[in-house]
């Protein structure tokens, strides 16, 4: 192999994320509702994997497309809402899993005349709610910490990496943010995505 290779393969790719296996999307839709601006979410249904939470409309992206393409595809497919009643959409932050998932996250502004043709998909969406978000702003949500530590099995090559002591793993912390509004329970790395949001835009 020669660097002209390197370069071949390097010319017109974009960067990627490193052993990320599943590259997920999720649209945050924001709503005028009342007078207040809102979140717009989704409580999946009991067919779905994590039947009953909270998230947002999204999913996995399918081959070639960008997470713009699989936010307004899945807000499409999981609500009803179509591109007419997008109004604004700008990409946002990655939130990386430590279970080599990488959830991409898109900000968008719906016309309001969007809650009035929602129909939700049944079998992916039991229901769709939303939620102000000033009173999320004003109502610190309980947030849970927990260590995510490395499992070593004992046939690790210590001897090949000449480390005769076990070696100093690192370990992780994950914190999940809780809110409860209106008897929703919004938690989880929708949450999580919810929370840095918030924090960034304070």
């Amino acid at each position: 192999m020669d660097f002209e290779h390197v370069i071949e393969k390097l010319e017109g790719r974009e960067s990627g994320l490193i052993e990320i296996r599943k590259h997920s999307c999720v649209l945050i839709p924001f709503v005028e509702r009342e007078g207040r601006l809102c979140l717009l979410f989704e409580l999946r249904s009991a067919g779905i994997s994590q039947p009953g939470e909270v998230c947002f409309p999204g999913g996995r992206m399918e081959e070639g497309e960008t997470p713009l393409q699989t936010a307004v595809r899945e807000i499409g497919e999981e609500l009803g809402i179509g591109p007419e009643h997008i109004l604004y959409t700008h990409g946002y932050d990655t939130l990386i899993h430590y279970a080599n998932m990488a959830i991409h996250t898109v900000v968008a502004k719906l016309d309001p005349s969007a809650l009035e043709n929602i129909r939700p998909a049944k079998d992916e969406v039991a229901e769709w709610f939303t939620i102000p978000v000033d009173w999320l702003a004003e109502h610190e949500p309980i947030v849970y910490e927990y260590r995510v530590l490395p499992e070593i099995r004992d046939d690790f090559p210590y001897d090949i990496i000449e480390s005769p002591d076990k070696y100093n793993w690192r370990t992780g912390k994950w914190h999940i943010p809780v809110w409860n509004y209106e008897g929703h329970c919004l938690w989880g790395m929708t949450a999580r995505i919810v929370y840095a949001l918030l924090k960034f835009l304070a």
